[in-house]
């Protein structure tokens, strides 16, 4: 027999066994964002427990995003894994029937990013596979003052803190009050990618590659374009710039597709994501 926990976070022996999955499953672990407190409960396992190991789970993720000033409080499922021992036993059927039981009626739509093997999977659930979209552009470069953070400085911590509650003033679709996951990417991946301002006065969180940027964030307050904020970053010649984010002024920018992204929404969300937009990268859980 399993049992089914809801929230394992505390628990530390069901919380390494959680890792242990997510480290044979995806290659992460959530140990160090624990540690750091940004484990908090807006980040709910659900796990079947056997013998004291988790053997599979679904994650809720409690996220409230700014959608043209109005803020819209959604649910994302992540995490879904199961130990390769205990596959087509239909457990994550059964977990997401409760999650969807848990929390259809406490939000504006429940969401998620399915993998390549997954796509089959989700509409049984009556999810519906809907596009989102990206945008891009280039820049000139030009001198400015952005230096990276290092993000092992609890300093650094509360900096990132403070712009992030003052949002991205550029986005049109932004994540709010989950300081928590952004914690999860720049304690992670993007720790060597949050530069900071002070000529500006904001944070960027920007990977570069060869001749590409990616910019996932821009946090601040700020009356400087888009354009000059990143031409004022990079040291690249023309570099050519993805955005991680929708941005509220399009116009002059390519569009396109975003076609590596498998997302699955409820039919309750559909009025809300009827624009060429896309969720946040950094509200991926």
């Amino acid at each position: 027999m399993y049992t089914l926990i809801k929230q394992i976070k505390d628990n530390e022996p069901l919380r390494k066994s959680f890792n242990s999955l997510a480290q044979k499953t995806f290659g992460i672990t959530f140990e160090e964002w624990y540690q750091h407190g940004f484990w908090t409960d807006r980040y709910i396992p659900y796990v079947f427990v056997k013998e004291s190991r988790v053997i599979a789970n679904v994650s809720v993720n409690l996220i409230h995003i700014m959608d043209q000033g109005k803020c819209r409080r959604y649910i994302q499922l992540g995490t879904v894994m199961t130990d390769k021992d205990y596959r087509r036993l239909g457990l994550a059927k059964l977990l997401m029937n409760e999650v969807i039981k848990d929390w259809k009626d406490q939000c504006d739509g429940i969401y998620l990013f399915a993998n390549e093997t997954a796509l089959e999977f989700y509409p049984k659930f009556s999810f519906i596979k809907t596009m989102e979209y990206q945008y891009s552009f280039s820049v000139q470069p030009k001198t400015g003052d952005f230096y990276k953070l290092d993000m092992t400085q609890h300093k650094n911590h509360a900096l990132l803190q403070h712009y992030y509650s003052l949002g991205n003033p550029l986005s049109d679709f932004t994540l709010k009050d989950n300081f928590e996951l952004l914690m999860f990417y720049c304690l992670n991946d993007l720790k060597d990618c949050v530069y900071y301002s002070k000529q500006l006065d904001l944070i960027m969180i920007v990977q570069e590659e060869e001749n590409t940027l990616l910019c996932y964030d821009i946090l601040g307050r700020t009356d400087a374009s888009l354009e000059e904020i990143i031409a004022s970053f990079s040291i690249l010649n023309s570099p050519h710039v993805t955005l991680g984010f929708t941005p509220k002024d399009t116009k002059g920018y390519t569009i396109m597709p975003l076609e590596e992204n498998h997302l699955f929404i409820t039919k309750d969300m559909l009025t809300h994501f009827d624009k060429q937009k896309m969720f946040p990268l950094l509200s991926h859980a």
